[in-house]
């Protein structure tokens, strides 16, 4: 009766693997990296993977390296250090320190200089588990300053609202998204969710973004209107993107950018 169970255990986990490789039990999803972008401007970003694990980040203009960025992880595969190297200046930059919550969250980043002085972020989130508000401050000699403060408005997926507070300006950005485009690359740019202060893993790809600046001393505003342009691989993933941009009255500013993947 054993000898029984064994055989039928062991076919049925056959035809279970082969269920898989066929895609009896769903298609398979082609999973993509981006490896690659280079804007008409004749700027790079070239991104390298170990065990596609992101570990470098190049940032290049016409050819020659600006600045990198390397990032090491712990054993959960977050993110606990990036650090910084510009090759436009011998200051060396303290590396970035990554922490996250129980929920896998990055709730704060902080660097700290030789000389004790310390740069950070911390980041508070809603009941969606979704970044709510972002607090930058710097402490020097003991004493702590506020930098800026950052308030994120949601709809289901997408940020939609982000209004950025300091004592010199204050920014409010709407977004637009296609809503019949979903984010392919949404899990990658959330791993680095930390690199920069708008939100890139929204579940939809951006249609208009309309950005709305105050000069705190003279009062002056500023309002730029940027259309979003996408054309796509097969896979849904971005091959090219066409930006109009228009700031008050001044003539539209087009810039253009290539996406280039590793896909398996």
């Amino acid at each position: 009766m054993k000898q029984n169970l064994h055989f039928f255990l062991l076919f049925g986990l056959l035809m279970l693997l082969t269920a898989c490789e066929e895609g009896v039990l769903g298609p398979r999803q082609t999973v993509c990296l981006e490896v690659r972008q280079e804007n008409n401007s004749g700027s790079t970003i070239d991104r390298q993977y170990n065990n596609q694990q992101l570990s470098e980040i190049y940032v290049l203009q016409n050819g020659n390296i600006q600045y990198y960025n390397q990032f090491f992880y712990n054993d959960k595969g977050q993110v606990i250090e990036n650090q910084y190297y510009n090759l436009q200046n011998s200051n060396e930059s303290p590396p970035e320190i990554i922490s996250y919550n129980e929920k896998g969250n990055w709730i704060k980043s902080s660097s700290t200089y030789a000389n004790g002085d310390e740069i950070y972020y911390i980041i508070e989130y809603n009941a969606q588990n979704q970044m709510k508000k972002l607090t930058s401050s710097s402490r020097r000699s003991g004493a702590v300053t506020l930098n800026f403060t950052i308030e994120y408005e949601w709809e289901g997926s997408n940020n939609v609202k982000r209004t950025y507070v300091s004592s010199a300006m204050r920014q409010v950005i709407v977004y637009e998204f296609d809503l019949n485009r979903q984010n392919k690359r949404r899990k990658e740019q959330e791993k680095i969710a930390f690199m920069s202060l708008t939100v890139a893993h929204n579940r939809n790809m951006y249609r208009r973004q309309t950005t709305t600046t105050t000069d705190i001393a003279s009062g002056r505003v500023t309002e730029t209107v940027s259309d979003f342009l996408y054309e796509y691989n097969s896979q849904g993933y971005p091959l090219q993107l066409t930006r109009t941009s228009t700031t008050n009255a001044a003539a539209p500013v087009t810039n253009t950018t290539s996406f280039y993947y590793d896909c398996e």
